[in-house]
């Protein structure tokens, strides 16, 4: 069963209707099939001094959603620095990669061939 990890427009409905007949932060999480620490936390974000209502809870939980957020490299310049420092460019470090792998595999061709006692 995959993750479902925001409530959708129809599930905040069924706790919208749940809520406004009185039922308990258990019975609605039995209801809407998810966990009651889900429920309550949605009470809780989402209840005014009109109650809870669902569609706005869901515009709330939406613009919650797309807040912008910037990278940390992209913010602090130590961070940066090191991130940069160590990672080598990526044209370059394939290239390397092969060179010191051929370079140490023809060294130990070499070397086996040279004596007749092995590495």
């Amino acid at each position: 069963m995959p993750e479902r990890r925001m409530l959708t427009l129809a599930e905040r409905e069924e706790i919208a209707l749940a809520n406004a007949r009185g039922e308990g932060v258990r019975a609605i999480a039995r209801l809407v099939g998810r966990d009651q620490s889900v429920i309550s936390r949605e009470l809780a974000r989402n209840t005014s001094k009109r109650g809870y209502r669902a569609t706005t809870a869901h515009q709330r939980a939406k613009a919650r959603r797309a807040r912008p957020q910037q990278r940390l490299m992209d913010t602090d310049p130590v961070i940066r620095q090191r991130v940069l420092r160590n990672t080598p460019p990526k044209t370059n470090s394939r290239v390397i990669m092969t060179v010191s792998w051929r370079a140490t595999s023809q060294v130990r061709a070499r070397s086996s061939a040279r004596s007749p006692s092995g590495p």
